[in-house]
């Protein structure tokens, strides 16, 4: 079993899309009626119109996942209100290509076009937008590892939501507040604030968000070792994620159940919900679901002894976590890199331990660190070199114990 950390618990704020809580024949059925539209729009040079479809098609693909074709409308939909001198319309531009920015993983254009979306808010008097900003400059610094000024970011915004009574804003706040205590293995205070952000998205009907919710607080019940509550949590987020047409969160949650199946030992199930991940990833773009579906993969064919077939996964989650700037998804990969090499290649993985170890540590997440510990401690022992997996295996005790991880408690005390 992994913790993860993913956007399912860090959650982007694109807004109150109605969109995004359509079927998916439906967003498909307006995305054509928004193009129809556009084209009469244009042959009429009926400029007003025009943006208003742009605006529509935008949210359409960014509903559908297709964030190829949401630059390219969010861009032209930008130079339209650049020519018009209009700064609401500019900046929710700029909000849209900051998140077509960071699903592909190019985090520092990301930033730039939400502080321009933020400064042109902040010149307007917009708070609520300017909450939403920050809420998304916030994730930035969390996918970077940087959670001092994540926290800054949301404590900002979660004060201005408070203060305008943005239900909405208020619950993403909690949601991404909890994400930080969930990094820093602070599991009671994550799912406090899981739980006041399912118990807002309830009260005001945002399934989306709900589905998010519902996923985050699965995360929580596996590491305390509940894993059929978790799959229950799991399985319902999938229930509304596939009812409202969520793609990107179908993916994040198919890989989640898998880690599940494969804590109960279940290589078919998981393999499985891991295919569908993979295809739903593929089709939608987003190198990170990629990454975790690669690290999950390679985690169930070391399970079963296939270390061809997990060197190959854990190559793949090593490229990505590159191409991501993700210093997380580099330790996760070096874990499981040298977990396979443990029997082959003693001087690599011993290596890839400490690797994997210090990048935890410098990111402040001590159950990732704790789990690399377990590992790095179990393969000392088992080369007879107990003094020094004793170590490894009381530190990671320790952490375990502070998080309230009961289900690696019992690995540890089952040997």
């Amino acid at each position: 079993m992994r913790h993860d950390h993913s956007r399912e618990k860090f959650a982007i704020d694109a807004g109150r899309l109605v969109h995004l809580r359509l079927q998916r024949a439906a967003v498909l059925r307006r995305t054509g009626h928004s193009v129809d539209a556009l084209r009469i729009a244009e042959a009429g040079r009926d400029q007003a119109s025009r943006a208003d479809c742009l605006k529509e098609l935008c949210n359409a693909y960014e509903a559908l996942g297709d964030y190829d074709q949401m630059r390219s409308t969010a861009e032209q939909c930008l130079a339209h209100h650049q020519r018009t001198g209009d700064p609401g319309g500019q900046s929710d531009c700029l909000n849209k290509l900051g998140i077509v920015c960071d699903s592909q993983g190019d985090y520092p254009a990301a930033l730039d076009r939400y502080t321009r979306s933020l400064r042109l808010r902040e010149a307007a008097g917009d708070r609520r937008g300017q909450a939403q900003c920050r809420n998304n400059i916030a994730f930035v610094h969390y996918a970077l590892g940087d959670y001092p000024a994540t926290l800054r970011e949301l404590a900002a915004a979660l004060a201005i939501q408070e203060e305008i009574g943005d239900r909405h804003g208020q619950a993403y706040s909690l949601n991404n507040i909890g994400a930080i205590h969930d990094s820093r293995g602070e599991y009671p205070q994550a799912l406090d604030r899981y739980r006041r952000s399912l118990h807002l998205r309830q009260q005001i009907g945002d399934r989306r968000g709900q589905a998010y919710s519902l996923n985050n607080i699965g995360f929580i019940l596996r590491a305390f070792g509940d894993l059929p509550q978790a799959l229950d949590h799991f399985l319902a987020a999938l229930r509304i994620q596939r009812e409202i047409g969520d793609r990107h969160g179908e993916a994040y949650c198919r890989n989640n159940i898998a880690r599940v199946r494969t804590d109960l030992g279940d290589w078919d199930g998981a393999a499985e919900q891991l295919a569908r991940a993979e295809e739903l990833a593929q089709a939608i773009g987003d190198k990170e679901i990629q990454r975790r579906v690669a690290l999950t993969s390679g985690q169930v064919a070391l399970e079963r002894g296939d270390h061809d077939r997990g060197q190959h996964h854990a190559a793949a989650a090593s490229r990505l976590a590159e191409e991501l700037q993700s210093k997380a998804g580099q330790a996760d990969a070096l874990l499981l890199r040298a977990r396979l090499e443990a029997d082959r290649d003693w001087a690599s993985a011993d290596r890839d331990f400490l690797a994997s170890i210090a990048i935890f540590e410098g990111l402040q997440q001590p159950f990732d660190r704790a789990v690399a510990s377990y590992h790095y401690g179990r393969a000392l022992a088992a080369r007879g070199e107990r003094q020094q997996g004793t170590f490894q295996l009381r530190q990671a005790r320790e952490a375990f114990e502070r998080c309230g991880a009961q289900w690696w408690l019992e690995k540890l005390q089952g040997g």
